[in-house]
């Protein structure tokens, strides 16, 4: 097929192999309505980019349903592995055959490897492990050769397939690989998954996006003149381009009806005479199906159910001829350009999807019907031996013949969900659970599990509130059959939903009372699910009494047991209960059980996938620094070994705040911004939030706030979260900005601080509102700042697994000092000094002096006392002593 134009987008593509040749990685976006030339474009680019040393391996995204799951990078999976010997497989594709092996079949085929399934506690960290073996096998690879990935009909991919893309486009910055992706624009609704990598990913310097238009004049003129042998008028000319506005498809259609009006007649074609046009795109391609014959149109219209690619073997089967007329019907297809060879071998495709869109609505629906079910059975037959990469496909089929077969529909939709479930693509498995439960006839018990299974995929696709309905529809139905079994299930996914999205725990209370008040024999195991399910979910209902209660009972059933690992779940259920101060003893006991047990028994993973970070937490509380060094050490090592996306990101958080604790320079900053990529990939929100607490606490501590402003402005204007308003008011107030930081303030503290979520955000929420009651001078709100900070006296306060900002005492001698009680105010400085020298938090022991040496001078003390005082961070190495109390000091004292 003859090209024409796109100069300017050709140019531009190529510019991103000249980045890609220097190990800078690219990515671009084409877009455009149907038949303006997208895949064509991408065609001419790959003949260009192979012609620099690149190779090119083919995706394309099915446009019908029933596609398998990651289907265009399957292909290019295939593709690669076609084209490199075993030994260079073997070397590329190296420690991560066993994630990759999952995921491609046909590695799995070739290799004579045990295939290791690791064991996965978090769907999410699961897929990023996938996702990063994925990205990893891109990196090897292109150390021997450049690569363009081309995928076309992104639109009419799933949610799985382009979170890869933009994964593995993100990941590959790096090394020489060019991605292309094409897609129509006009096709995609706002919560297309298409929408939300554009959102995310276009602005990058790394990416392009090219919306296609129509052709010019002139490149109109140059396609028909190379289509068409025959002169045609000026007026012709004219109308095709006006008619058809550049659209490249509808110009080959004209141009072929030119032709065969030429061919019949040729002084039709005379200077001067005009071409009548038909309505639209559509009537043009029926009109030429209509002059198949019609046992051509038959077969087709067979073809046309598997969708735009179809097995030619499949096809012969299906047909009830002699499999010669079939080869003649396609033979004749072929020839009319009707179809064309696709590049699987023994494949063919429909040359554009309007094509298999008119032969397919033009069928009846019984035919429709019948034509499925035939398609499903043959499905069956031909790969009985290996049906899981086809169940997508059986799923579609026979869900579209569910009048004729239900319970297949029924059994293909559930274990297409499961399949999906297994290869994380959450948003599949969410498509087929739903299909399922839309099937007439599905008994009870049956819709009762597929709303259980339906509710951990929205759980582990991370729609929270949604999972949280579902397992409540299930609960329901469950109470109604007395099914006390799926009642237990649904009440533990239900609290599971909950507390992953912080929500108050009373409705999971009650659920789960319900369960083990039931008198029902449980099995022993799922009850110390439930009794630790209910502990947790007693703890974010306040109701502190009853979770120590239920975590006792599953401490002490799983000891009956002798089970390690349900103790260790039984154990680690204590540890999210961080709103009591005085648990703080029995969460460290019940820490240091769990993962001693863990470490007789050779089974680290188990309390780090399920406690680590809050362990880490409360040894940060109590001081124990070298303790949370040794388990951050451990936490990474069995993150590293798993591979583990989360677990990586709150490991490289926990070496954020430990840095924290005695540099605020290089080293920190470099430290969150390794957290944030970490974390980006797996969390995009939780990331942004933590990458913010970061650097406020890092810019600060380097009296770089002013820095701040612009963003500060722009939070201001558009109205923050209340979870970020204590930390904008003492930006204000540091930054000068005295009636914001008041008006601010006073809505924090109001109605008993109603404003701010006791989250795990709370106690530094309680420092900085402490810091802004000092600025301010508010001796009225000192007094109930001081009475929600002193449980936390001797103690450390950091904030969930994100910084940590020294010693309580410190906070609470600022705010004792404010309300004039001096002697109480230095008790607390002697105990903040103290605290920070033992646990060798060197940069808040560097604060804690200047704040106590601004204290003496508040309260007439003798300068040899402050002296002494601000002598300690002064003879800190000059890396560690931070520039904001550094600067202060020398501001008060002139003998500095």
């Amino acid at each position: 097929m003859t090209f024409v134009g796109r100069e300017r987008e050709l140019a531009a593509l190529s510019s991103a192999l000249m980045s890609a040749k220097g190990c800078r990685g690219q990515m671009a976006l084409v877009c455009g309505d149907p038949g303006i030339g997208k895949s064509a474009l991408m065609r001419e680019f790959a003949a260009r980019a192979e012609a620099e040393g690149f190779r090119p391996l083919w995706g394309r995204c099915l446009e019908e349903p029933g596609t398998p799951i990651y289907w265009p990078w399957l292909q290019i999976g295939r593709a690669w592995l076609l084209c490199h010997e075993e030994e260079d497989r073997n070397a590329i594709v190296g420690p991560d055959l066993d994630i990759l092996a999952d995921l491609f079949p046909d590695l799995t085929r070739q290799s004579s490897e045990p295939k290791h399934q690791p064991s996965i506690d978090d769907a999410n960290q699961a897929r990023f492990r996938l996702f990063d073996a994925y990205a990893r096998f891109w990196h090897r690879a292109t150390r021997q050769e450049s690569f363009l990935l081309l995928l076309d009909d992104l639109h009419q991919d799933s949610s799985a397939s382009i979170k890869l893309l933009e994964f593995v486009a993100e990941a590959s910055q790096d090394c020489s690989l060019v991605i292309v992706a094409a897609f129509r624009d006009s096709e995609i609704a706002p919560d297309h998954p298409v929408n939300a990598l554009l959102s995310r990913v276009v602005g990058r310097p790394s990416v392009q996006r090219h919306k296609l238009a129509g052709l010019g004049e002139d490149a109109t003129h140059a396609l028909l003149a190379a289509m068409i042998t025959a002169d045609l008028s000026p007026a012709i000319r004219a109308t095709v381009y006006r008619e058809t506005e550049g659209n490249p498809l509808f110009i080959h259609e004209i141009a072929r009806e030119i032709d065969r009006a030429y061919v019949a007649n040729p002084a039709a074609l005379s200077a001067g005479s005009t071409l009548p046009l038909p309505d639209s795109i559509r009537t043009l391609i029926g009109e030429r199906i209509d002059r198949l014959s019609v046992s051509c149109r038959s077969v087709l219209e067979m073809a046309a159910v598997f969708g735009r690619t179809f097995d030619y073997s499949l096809v012969a089967s299906l047909c009830d001829v002699d499999k010669s007329i079939v080869g003649e019907a396609l033979d004749e297809a072929f020839k009319a350009r009707i179809i064309e060879e696709a590049p699987q071998r023994g494949y063919c495709q429909f040359t554009h999807a309007l094509v298999r869109e008119t032969l397919y609505d033009a069928m009846s629906p019984p035919r429709r019907t019948r034509l499925h079910r035939e398609a499903g059975e043959l499905i069956e037959h031909a790969y009985a031996g290996n049906l899981d990469q086809f169940l997508p496909l059986l799923a579609h089929h026979f869900t579209e013949a569910a009048s004729e077969a239900n319970e297949k529909a029924l059994e293909y939709l559930q274990r297409a969900g499961r399949w999906a479930d297994a290869f994380y693509a959450h948003s599949e498995a969410i498509h087929y659970y739903r299909e399922a439960l839309r099937l007439p006839h599905v008994q009870t018990d049956t819709r009762i599990e597929l709303l259980l299974a339906l509710g951990w995929a929205l759980v582990h696709g991370g729609s929270l509130d949604a999972a949280a309905k579902t397992f409540l529809r299930a609960a329901a139905a469950a109470r109604d059959r007395r099914r006390d079994d799926l009642l237990a299930s649904a009440a533990l996914g239900f609290e599971d939903a909950r507390w992953r999205e912080g929500k108050k725990g009373g409705e999971a209370v009650e659920l789960l009372e319900k369960v083990l008040n039931s008198g029902t024999v449980i099995d022993w195991k799922q009850q110390v699910c439930l009794y630790a399910a209910l502990c947790r979910a007693c703890g974010y209902a306040s109701r502190k009494q009853e979770a120590l209660d239920a975590y006792n009972k599953a401490v002490t059933l799983a000891r009956r047991l002798g089970d390690p690992q349900a103790l260790i779940v039984a154990l680690c259920a204590i540890a999210s209960a961080q709103t009591w101060p005085e648990l703080l003893p029995l969460r460290l006991d019940a820490a240091k059980e769990a993962i001693e047990l863990a470490e007789r028994r050779g089974h680290q993973s188990w309390p780090v996938s399920l406690m680590t970070g809050f362990f880490f937490e409360d040894l940060m509380e109590v001081g124990d620094i070298r303790t949370a060094r040794t388990i951050t050490e451990m936490h990474n090592r069995v993150a590293d070994a798993m591979r583990d996306p989360f677990l990586r990101a709150v490991g490289q958080n926990m070496q954020v705040v430990l840095t924290m604790q005695e540099d605020v320079g290089e080293r920190a900053e470099e430290a969150i911004r390794q957290s944030f990529l970490i974390g980006r990939r797996f969390s995009p929100d939780r990331a942004e939030g933590a990458f913010g607490t970061q650097m406020f606490t890092l810019r600060r501590e380097q009296g770089r706030l002013e820095e701040l402003r612009p963003v500060l402005e722009e939070f201001l204007n558009v109205g923050p979260r209340s979870a970020w308003l204590p930390g904008l008011a003492v930006i204000c107030a540091e930054l000068g900005l005295t009636e914001r930081a008041r008006e601010l303030h006073r809505h924090i503290v109001a109605n008993n601080f109603a404003a701010i979520p006791r989250d795990a955000m709370w106690l530094l929420s309680l420092t900085y509102s402490a810091e802004t009651c000092v600025y301010l001078r508010d001796r009225d709100h000192a007094f109930p700042i001081y009475q929600q900070l002193a449980p936390y006296s001797g103690r450390n306060v950091p904030a969930s697994v994100t910084v940590c900002v020294g010693c309580a005492d410190r906070y609470l001698a600022m705010l004792a000092n404010l309300m004039g009680n001096w002697p109480l105010a230095e008790r607390h400085f002697q105990v903040a000094l103290a605290f920070d020298e033992r646990c060798g938090s060197v940069i808040w022991l560097a604060h804690t002096c200047f704040c106590y040496a601004e204290a003496i001078m508040d309260n007439g003390g003798m300068l040899g006392k402050r002296r002494t005082c601000l002598s300690r961070p002064a003879r800190l190495p000059p890396k560690w002593a931070c520039p904001l109390c550094k600067g202060a000091a020398k501001s008060s004292v002139n003998e500095w």
